[in-house]
């Protein structure tokens, strides 16, 4: 039946003298594989890095992700990206809320797809892109696949003050080389199924000035909590986050990465406050969060380079990092990721990694599984990137 289908239309194009036709490239087939281990020093009751998100678990070997890529093209006008992701990594982005992962570490399904989307480049050289299907955040520095970051785990921004993915529709437009808009509509943080009644808008004005200075500015509006069954919690508590990320390229040994991020919901206090002698139930009063952070890269030789991280969250109203904790909660954390290629394909890299609080935010051994009875933790980690 396809060579019938075909064949007709090889003679419509015959017919319409046309003489030529161009069909779809074959599928291209990439991936990686990354498998790993850490160790909290700590050794909290719960087996919990707590503030984590791909790496939640302490003293255990993972299978973080096997990542099976096919890419296609009908020239340069059309294509498509599809992306299985299969491992921890995978229980992560499966996470509705970007959250509930770095802080209980209990989310078990090891599937998922981390993008699908296909693409559609406008005519006449307009500059003009349109994506839809699932597609990966704008904000950040760090990004879901490991093998493209500086360290081995991710940081504090990355867990909890963005999103891993949209589902939904962007359009980009590149006015200059110099300079692009994209803007879209989708169901909101990490929703393949939109959650209540409202869409999620998303943009960034992205900045490329070559190596001095290349990034973007960020946005993304929308309600994120789900419908409950009552109009007055549906459309009403909106979800603002700004986010500014930029790289900087020294030299050939030196690159330093750069974020700050500043996000806003209402209604999303997690603990009662008192405000002047009233007091204010959880759930009802406008939460706020912010952080920033630095991530360099020296490259010693083309096969050893050493990567780090310094990061700075406050969770002003516990909407974040949940209500177990006093607020402010303010953590930060400093790593050291030296790394070494083994083959163009196998990359080893360590870890060591301190995070601190002002409140009793971590765990020990000597206390309950969830009595989080520590301002510290210490964890070191090692993994194996295979590329294909």
């Amino acid at each position: 039946m396809q060579s019938k289908t075909r064949l007709a239309v090889i003679a419509v194009s015959l017919a319409l003298g046309t003489g030529s036709l161009s069909w779809a490239d074959a599928p291209k087939f990439s991936g990686y594989l990354e498998t790993s281990y850490n160790y909290n020093f700590n050794q909290p009751q719960g087996q919990l890095n707590r503030g984590r998100s791909f790496d939640a678990q302490s003293n255990s070997f993972n299978l973080n992700a096997f990542q099976l890529q096919a890419t296609g093209a009908l020239g340069d006008s059309s294509g498509y990206t599809a992306k299985m992701l299969f491992g921890t990594d995978a229980s992560a982005i499966k996470n509705p809320n970007g959250t509930a992962t770095a802080l209980t570490g209990t989310t078990k399904d090891e599937v998922d797809i981390e993008e699908a989307y296909a693409w559609y480049k406008a005519p006449l050289g307009s500059g003009l892109t349109i994506t839809a299907g699932r597609f990966v955040t704008l904000e950040g520095i760090e990004v879901i696949e490991g093998k493209d970051d500086y360290t081995v785990s991710r940081g504090l921004l990355f867990g909890l003050a963005e999103p891993f993915t949209h589902t939904g529709v962007k359009a980009n437009y590149q006015f200059t080389k110099q300079l692009d808009l994209t803007l879209g509509v989708v169901n909101g943080w990490d929703q393949v199924e939109d959650q209540n009644t409202s869409k999620t808008f998303i943009g960034r004005l992205g900045v490329n000035l070559g190596d001095p200075f290349s990034g973007g500015f960020s946005w993304i509006y929308g309600d994120e909590k789900p419908y409950a069954g009552s109009a007055t919690d549906v459309n009403h508590d909106q979800r603002t986050s700004l986010d500014g990320t930029f790289s900087t390229v020294f030299n050939k040994t030196f690159t330093l990465a750069y974020q700050v991020n500043y996000g806003e919901e209402a209604n999303a206090n997690t603990y009662t406050e008192s405000h002047n002698g009233t007091v204010v139930p959880a759930g009802t009063s406008f939460a706020t969060w912010y952080g920033f952070g630095i991530q360099p890269k020296v490259t010693i030789t083309d096969k050893f380079w050493i990567g780090g991280r310094y990061e700075y969250f406050e969770d002003k109203d516990g909407a974040r990092t949940g209500p177990a904790v006093a607020a402010p909660n303010a953590i930060q954390d400093i790593t050291i990721a030296p790394a070494y290629k083994l083959t163009d394909a196998l990359t080893f890299q360590t870890e060591l990694r301190y995070d601190w609080s002002n409140q009793s935010y971590f765990e020990q051994r000597n206390g309950v599984t969830g009595n989080f009875n520590s301002a510290n933790q210490a964890t070191v980690g090692a993994k194996v990137d295979y590329v294909f």
